[in-house]
């Protein structure tokens, strides 16, 4: 696969995670843990979903950053995605960047490769936001990311389970 232009003649960078947060529905799983490991380079996360989730999943994911280390957090991007589409969508042509990030995190564990999600164990272990994944764009910083996996129902939002995530990003 050929990296986008994004990726491509980038400057090394390191990721260092630094705290999380999880919350998860007891209705659709039974555990769900996200834990840092190796130093703050890599986390491991535990997820046993109770029961066939047939309904479309979906992400709300967030980037937020701030120069220091404080609680003065900007938005710089969100997407609110199928979960379902972006399965298929990752394997099409013209998305790159989403196949990369996609194959990063299949490397670590288990992820679904269609839906519906069925019951069971999934983990990643030793899971790393691979350099030659991190868009030129991402500056050194702070930031926190959420990933939000939710259905929708009657224009409401049932959370299935919820990730927040604070890392710090260094130019090698």
């Amino acid at each position: 696969m050929q990296l986008p232009s994004c990726l491509q003649h980038q400057r090394k960078k390191s990721i260092f995670f630094l705290q999380t947060e999880t919350s998860f529905n007891r209705d659709y799983a039974s555990n769900y843990s996200l834990t840092i490991a190796n130093q703050n380079s890599s986390v491991n996360l535990d997820l046993v979903v109770s029961r066939r989730i047939s309904d479309p999943v979906w992400n709300l994911l967030t980037m937020h950053m701030t120069f220091a280390k404080e609680n003065a957090w900007s938005k710089i991007m969100s997407f609110d995605l199928n979960f379902c589409e972006l399965l298929q969508q990752s394997k099409t042509p013209g998305f790159q960047l989403l196949g990369v990030w996609m194959n990063n995190v299949r490397k670590y564990g288990e992820l679904p490769r269609e839906c519906p999600i069925r019951e069971g164990h999934y983990t990643w272990r030793n899971f790393k936001i691979d350099k030659n994944s991190i868009p030129n764009f991402v500056a050194k910083g702070y930031y926190r990311l959420g990933v939000l996996m939710y259905i929708r129902r009657n224009d409401q939002r049932e959370m299935l389970m919820n990730s927040t995530v604070d890392l710090m990003v260094k130019n090698k």
